[in-house]
């Protein structure tokens, strides 16, 4: 099912949780709303679910107006499963109980309900649990109910809050696994909040980037990573730098002669990119490090070091105060901390100045 979301605002005493915000999520797609906590992702959900009314704009599910144009569609008739983050299961009820309670208040025959529960319950691994309940399950038993219970009505559209905010890591990976197989298997719309950027990158077709209750990027996961549209996506998305850049000339290529911090490169930029000022980003596998540095080098320092994935990562301090990550070879000796290093570019990714001036006065 295809939801359709037209300059659709919410206000609240006076500020603006969503703010004009427009995208469509086609049927069968796993979209992920991504920011920090306040940007207005879980508003948006529950504007989709009906569980608010937009003080403008509309919302369609299938060409069909719930919100905003003719009379307000409740929850309970837009057939959306949701997936909230505190579970809210029934403590005096067996896992089949939850599982199967809303099929029982629509009326469903037993037989119809039994057979949907058992199918919902084989989906998420908990077959066999169904006669227990839920202080008898773990963290991570009570979240696949909640899953159940949602996939048991069959919705051709499923929202999930913060889902996984209550896991421990290695449960949250397993889980993960089980949405993205849950998802192949039902090709239902998945619309899932998380403020958590690997779970974003993990799970969805495309990542809306919301800020101050508006998208400022719509994209799929890996043009959201190497082409950020913005510096607050850029600044939000990955490890990195955003550094200002003058930009010198195109090449034949279609790439960008930069210059930065005394230092120059040839970058990727849009296609339609201008010469003139920008800003360059740079991600870790942007840059190479120099043990000692000279003119024609991005000067730094280094500030931290530290072991992770099996390599040693260096922390560089940039002479405006940002910090890039750089991973060293396993044969390589690590820096002195403090130590004066430099950085030359490989790669990176031009943003225009006037779309980074405009990031820069919002901010």
């Amino acid at each position: 099912m295809r939801i359709e979301i037209d300059s659709v605002s919410r206000v609240f005493g006076g500020h603006a949780a969503v703010d004009g915000v427009s995208l469509t999520v086609g049927s069968g797609e796993f979209v992920v709303l991504l920011g920090p906590s306040g940007c207005g992702k879980t508003t948006l959900l529950r504007l989709i679910a009906g569980l608010e009314e937009p003080d403008g704009g509309a919302i369609r599910l299938d060409g069909r107006p719930v919100a905003g144009q003719g009379p307000f569609v409740g929850p309970g008739e837009r057939n959306i499963g949701i997936v909230f983050q505190s579970y809210a299961l029934w403590p005096h009820m067996t896992v089949a109980g939850n599982v199967g309670f809303a099929l029982k208040v629509r009326g469903l025959p037993r037989a119809e309900r039994e057979a949907r529960i058992a199918r919902a319950l084989a989906q998420v691994g908990l077959q066999d649990h169904g006669r227990r309940f839920p202080f008898q399950l773990s963290g991570g038993q009570r979240q696949r109910v909640a899953v159940a219970r949602c996939l048991a009505m069959s919705p051709p559209i499923i929202l999930l809050d913060e889902p996984l905010a209550n896991l421990d890591p290695n449960l949250r990976g397993a889980v993960l696994r089980e949405f993205r197989q849950m998802h192949r298997e039902l090709r239902s719309t998945f619309v899932y909040v998380t403020h958590d950027q690997a779970e974003a990158f993990a799970l969805a077709d495309r990542i809306a980037i919301m800020d101050a209750g508006r998208v400022i990027q719509f994209a799929p996961p890996r043009e959201i990573f190497e082409e950020p549209r913005t510096a607050g996506v850029a600044r939000f998305v990955g490890s990195g730098a955003l550094l200002p850049a003058e930009l010198l000339a195109r090449t034949s290529e279609g790439r960008m002669l930069v210059r930065v911090l005394g230092h120059q490169a040839v970058v990727r930029c849009a296609g339609d990119m201008p010469t003139g000022s920008g800003m360059l980003c740079l991600k870790r596998r942007d840059v190479a490090l120099h043990r000692t540095w000279e003119p024609g080098l991005i000067e730094a320092r280094v500030a931290d070091l530290r072991y992770q994935g099996g390599g040693e990562i260096a922390v560089l301090a940039l002479p405006d105060g940002q910090e890039i990550e750089v991973e060293l070879g396993r044969a390589e000796p690590a820096p002195a901390m403090g130590a004066r290093v430099g950085l030359s570019a490989r790669d990176g990714w031009v943003i225009p100045g006037a779309v980074a001036a405009r990031a820069s006065e919002a901010a």
